[in-house]
């Protein structure tokens, strides 16, 4: 504790010496040592300069021959050293955000006039004590990739990212969202200069940058500086650029059509329509070297073709086309300027405003019923400042704020009939009537905003090396006001099954389970949450010699999360180190190895941390259907009731016997959640943590290449957990409904754990551009921590939930963790500058081949728990905590998506007019049109059990066509064919969205100077 303090206190003294605040993670380091004959070389004049730096930075050498520049713009920089007598010697040199660069300079006696200049620079990767990969904008526009963070990012190993570049999602990821070195997908560190662009609930990145602004983007996938928190996964950031003393602007129009590429295999449904991505760039200064201005904008309307779904056994009828429109535009502006030549300040806006036309929650929807119109506009601001106080101390600041809203998300009517939403509980609840939430109750807010500093220093020591100190602290607040209203009419009617007769549905409400009415009250309005960290930090790169380099970091996480209701979820606190050790084998940086350990402690995420919350949160109780059948099989066509004759009459008959007041009417075995009193905290809620152990060995090639391999082990702990048991106790809500006790804390009966070799290489010999990147990774355990629809929540282990009904080891097997376990990733590519004259432009074709091997899933279907062979009876209101429970039938992660491979192509050419260029990109993906299926969203996977009607028993089961048998899932193992069921097509897609991209053409024109 005596540290804690200590460092707390230096961290206000650095908070109260910075006027403007920052979270520094927008600049890059240059630093070396500068020697004569192999001896320290102290005095030396270092000078740095830079297209992207407002005039140039000096500093002298130390005591040890050290020099170093903090705070840096990133960019290309050139470095020149200066002693009278000796020869003066220029390097260049890449600084790439968030990274550590290194030049070092051997300075000899002046025998002739001329300077020593030395154009290369050493990869960034390599200098850098963090495991990283860099990608500047320029060489990614030469790539067949969309130019996003995330599309980007998915080059670098260790990342698996989302739909991005493929079209569909890898495993389940959510959109928009990445798993670094085994992570959660919602636990990363995302940012576009310096700002979070993750929303609250499910971290999915927004798209807060325009594409052409970008100027490079960083990866962290391991060894990460103690200035980066808040996750156990990695770090991804993106900076824009920022004006400059030459005018340079762009105008770019990028085409696609589908109607260009090929179809996968069983889509049938697609227009053939021209979508323009306008997007339009400028830069210059205002005062030379004093004020720049760069500016950005992007627009682009975007049709894509969709079709409802039919219900089962329908005959004579096609899915209804619908076209979705995306009108989307965003706007940037950056200003940086120097307030005095030692100090400078950056401002940025982004403004981002998107209208989906014909949109819904899920795929599987009946009718057009289901469609609404959806508004999420949002905006990125940030002020930085930098201080050059001494050429040896720096102070960085940094205000952000990022801010998201939902407008018109979901139905128009909040009336019992067109304002209720209902599901076919025989197709996987597939929906019509009416559109999933209400989009006149009320707009949902996810916001965050930082205030962070850091003050650096540089000390050079004769016989202790040089030390580059960084020393800050941060306030980061996520908060989130949100009326979660489920439909209109806050009501949701499930049906046993679904007619579709000549354009009309007619559902079928009977008195089974299938049928019921769920009711979703909100009781108490809605209150902005807030979840608070304040972080201290303190980190020291150490370059004990030219052999023996060291980071030394520390990182104090302090949680307050506060629900609507003003209920602390977690007061908490944890110190991540963070420790790495390189070795340069021959001291000239040519070879080099590191080990490193490091704990990386996530923030506290809205929805586990706030699972309590009342405010705007709806409830869940499911009332049974008693009242007369409707449209019974076997019905006449001519005395079918459609779908709002239906709900009129099933709330007629629900309202005639008392609705939500009758208990007598709850389903047995139905949801019966009211906010406030089904979970709740005792003590405070942990954040997740995971300790990581990486080991690495990085070469130089010549001038122009490297080659970096890594192995990282991490196993994860302080899981969140939900604990149920006779122990926990019940509690009756305001309506007299009685609940099970459940507690939110956190388990170490959970495992997941990471093991990756992640490689990566460069090369750019004369014309050509070759990189790769691989990783061969495993990731085990049992951690079920997420779902692209519900983002994050509890485990729930076997020993914390009623284990004498659920704790059975199939419920929560271990192994090779579902929809995020793959074994090799391959990405390779290689560009060629074709030999043309001068006078006819450039021309430059890459090609790019990916690999993924299948994603792991599993045969997994619901049991029901009650009742089986020497259980006890469960009261009644308990089975809709209990009744249901999951069974693994086949080993966790035993099962395999398709291998996919894809080769994608570049042709880019620039014809220059002057100082004009004209350019143009065509690009085809896909080449080869392989067809593998690699989206578990859209992959078969449904076991049936005798919960379910339709499981029948094969030939091999006592009684071949009845139902299938229940089991004790303690004590018996089912028999397929018996007890369970694989539906049919099983492992097999379900829809064509479950494919890889076909093969597509895209192109893009414009101009640039």
């Amino acid at each position: 504790m005596k540290l804690i303090r200590t460092l707390a206190i230096i961290a206000v003294f650095v908070l109260a010496s910075v006027g403007v605040y920052a979270q520094g993670s927008v600049t890059g380091t240059l630093s070396g040592t500068v020697t004569s004959q192999g001896a320290p070389l102290p005095g030396v004049t270092v000078t740095i300069t830079s297209p992207n730096l407002q005039g140039s930075r000096n500093s002298i050498s130390g005591d040890g021959g050290g020099y170093n520049f903090g705070g840096l713009p990133p960019g290309m920089y050139t470095v020149t050293f200066e002693l009278a007598g000796l020869q003066t010697v220029t390097k260049t040199q890449n600084v790439a955000v968030a990274n550590s660069s290194k030049v070092d300079a051997d300075l000899t006696v002046a025998t002739v006039s001329e300077a020593i200049t030395i154009t290369a620079s050493s990869p960034s990767v390599l200098d850098s004590p963090q495991i990283s990969s860099n990608f500047q904008q320029d060489a990614i526009e030469k790539l067949p990739i969309n130019r996003d963070p995330l599309s980007v990012a998915a080059l670098a190993p260790g990342v698996l990212a989302d739909a991005g570049q493929s079209g569909t999602s890898i495993g389940t990821l959510s959109a928009n969202q990445v798993q670094i070195s085994g992570s959660p997908g919602y636990d990363n560190l995302i940012m576009v200069n310096g700002v979070v662009i993750t929303e609250n609930l499910r971290s999915q990145a927004g798209p807060l940058f325009i594409e052409d602004a970008i100027q490079e983007t960083t990866v962290l996938t391991g060894a990460i500086s103690a200035e980066f928190g808040r996750f156990t996964g990695g770090v991804i950031n993106s900076i824009t650029k920022s004006g400059g003393n030459q005018f340079s602007g762009s105008v770019r129009d990028n085409l696609t059509n589908s109607a260009w590429g090929a179809l996968v295999p069983t889509q049938t449904v697609r227009t053939d329509k021209v979508n323009h991505q306008y997007e339009g760039t400028l830069g210059g200064f205002i005062v030379r070297d004093r004020l720049w201005f760069f500016g950005a904008g992007r627009q682009q309307k975007k049709t894509a073709d969709f079709a409802t779904v039919l219900p089962p056994g329908t005959t004579g009828a096609s899915p209804l086309p619908y076209t979705r429109l995306d009108d989307e535009k965003r706007y940037e502006v950056k200003l940086t300027g120097q307030i005095t030549p030692k100090h400078s300040l950056i401002v940025s806006y982004l403004d981002k405003k998107r209208d989906l036309t014909n949109t819904r929650f899920t795929n599987s929807i009946y009718d057009l019923d289901s469609l609404t119109t959806q508004g999420t506009p949002e905006t990125l601001a940030s002020a930085f400042y930098n201080g050059v106080i001494t050429s040896n101390f720096l102070l960085e600041g940094q205000y952000s704020k990022r801010t998201l809203k939902f407008v018109n998300s979901g139905s128009k009517f909040t009336d019992l009939i067109l304002g209720t939403l209902m599901r076919d509980s025989s197709n996987g609840n597939a929906r019509f009537n009416s559109p999933t939430f209400c989009g006149v109750c009320d707009t949902e807010r996810r916001d965050n905003h930082s205030i962070l500093a850091k003050g650096s220093y540089f000390l050079s020591t004769p016989s202790f090396g040089n030390h580059s100190f960084v020393i800050g602290g941060e306030d980061f607040h996520e908060n989130r006001y949100a009326n979660n209203h489920q439909s209109g009419s806050d009501f949701r009617v499930n049906v046993s099954s679904v007619r579709l007769i000549n354009g009309v549905l007619y559902p079928t409400i009977d008195d089974s389970s299938a049928s019921y009415i769920r009711w979703t009250p909100i009781f108490v309005g809605a209150n902005e949450n807030n979840l608070d960290v304040k972080s201290v930090f303190l980190n020291d790169k150490w370059d004990f010699n030219s052999h023996f380099t060291f980071n030394l970091g520390l990182r104090y996480d302090k949680n307050h999360s506060e629900d609507g209701q003003g209920v602390v979820a977690s007061d908490d606190s944890a110190v991540s180190p963070r420790l790495t050790a390189i070795y340069d084998v021959m001291g000239n940086g040519k070879h080099r190895f590191q080990a490193s350990y490091n704990k990386y402690v996530s923030r506290v995420i809205d929805g586990p941390g706030t699972a309590n919350d009342a405010s705007g949160t709806p409830g869940s109780i499911d009332f049974q259907y008693r009242g007369p059948v409707i449209n019974p099989a076997g019905t006449p066509v001519n005395q079918l009731v459609d779908d709002h004759t239906a709900l009129q009459m099933l709330f007629a008959w629900f309202n005639a016997n008392g609705g939500t007041s009758n208990l007598d009417l709850l389903h047995p075995t139905g949801a019966r959640s009211v906010p406030g009193f089904d979970y709740f905290f005792e003590g405070s809620l942990k954040s997740p943590s995971v300790n990581e152990y990486a080991a690495g060995y990085g070469v130089q090639l010549g001038q122009s290449g490297y080659a970096k391999v890594d192995y990282i082990y991490r196993k994860w702990q302080d899981f969140y957990g939900l604990t149920v048991t006779q122990a926990t106790g019940t509690i009756t809500d305001q309506l007299g409904i009685t609940h099970d006790r459940g507690i939110i804390d956190n388990t170490n009966d959970i495992q997941r754990n990471y093991r990756g070799l992640q490689f990566q290489a460069g090369f750019r010999p004369s014309r050509f551009n070759v990189g790769t990147s691989y990783t061969y990774a495993k990731l085990r355990g049992n951690d079920e921590t997420e779902t692209v629809t519900s983002g994050a929540f509890a485990n729930i282990p076997l020993d914390s939930y009623y284990p004498e009904y659920a704790g059975y080891a199939r419920r929560l097997p271990t192994g090779y963790i579902d929809n995020f376990d793959i074994r090799h990733q391959l990405k390779l590519w290689a560009g060629y500058d074709v030999p043309m004259p001068a006078s006819f432009g450039s021309l430059n074709a890459t090609i790019l081949h990916s690999y993924h091997s299948g994603v792991a899933y599993s045969a997994a279907g619901l049991i029901s728990v009650t009742n089986y062979a020497g259980a006890p009876d469960i009261p009644a209101y308990e089975q809709s905590l209990l009744g249901v429970q999951n069974y693994y039938f086949s080993d966790r992660g035993a099962l395999r998506a398709d291998a996919v491979n894809r080769t994608d192509l570049a042709l880019n050419y620039v014809f220059p007019i002057g100082k004009v260029q004209l350019f143009a990109t065509g690009e085809l993906l896909n080449v080869f049109n392989n067809d593998g299926v690699e989206d578990l969203n859209f992959i078969q996977k449904s076991v049936r059990t005798n919960r379910n009607s339709n499981c029948v028993q094969a030939s091999n089961g006592p009684t071949p066509g009845a139902r299938c048998l229940r089991f004790n899932p303690f004590t018996e193992t089912p028999v397929e064919g018996v007890h369970y069921q694989l539906a049919p097509g099983f492992g097999g897609p379900t829809n064509f969205q479950a494919y890889q991209l076909p093969r597509t053409y895209r192109f893009s024109a414009g101009i640039r100077f």
